[in-house]
């Protein structure tokens, strides 16, 4: 799996994270850790996480459980802003939903699970 971070202001968002190939959880993780522990990173970054490129047929509900109780912790100490999850397959999108349930409520209320990068930013903007 491959977690590329692009730190250029694009369509509203600071930082734009895309994964791509086989979901690993471990590697997932270790994705957003970079993205966090980045110098160039603030707390209140808003950020899509492009999920269009990534194989998530293999996700087990305990790894989403995981993810979503890591990030939770992650955001009431140096989170993002609202984070953008853009989900185009049916198992991406349920994915994300359930991931988006097990978090805080802070942290759904300031995230979205969309189809597309354009419904993000979208979002992102009715936010504003």
């Amino acid at each position: 799996m491959t977690y590329d971070i692009d730190f250029e202001d694009t369509g509203g968002f600071d930082v734009v994270v895309k994964a791509t190939g086989v979901f690993s959880l471990k590697e997932f993780l270790e994705g957003r850790e970079r993205v966090l522990n980045d110098p160039r990173f603030r707390s209140g970054m808003n950020v899509p996480v492009d999920h269009s490129q990534l194989d998530l047929s293999t996700a087990s509900i305990d790894e989403v459980r995981a993810a979503a109780s890591s990030a939770a912790r992650r955001y009431a100490t140096s989170g993002p802003g609202r984070i953008g999850i853009v989900a185009p397959t049916s198992v991406a999108f349920g994915l994300g939903r359930m991931w988006q349930s097990l978090t805080t409520d802070e942290l759904a209320e300031n995230s979205v699970v969309v189809e597309t990068v354009a419904e993000a930013e979208a979002w992102l903007a009715s936010c504003l």
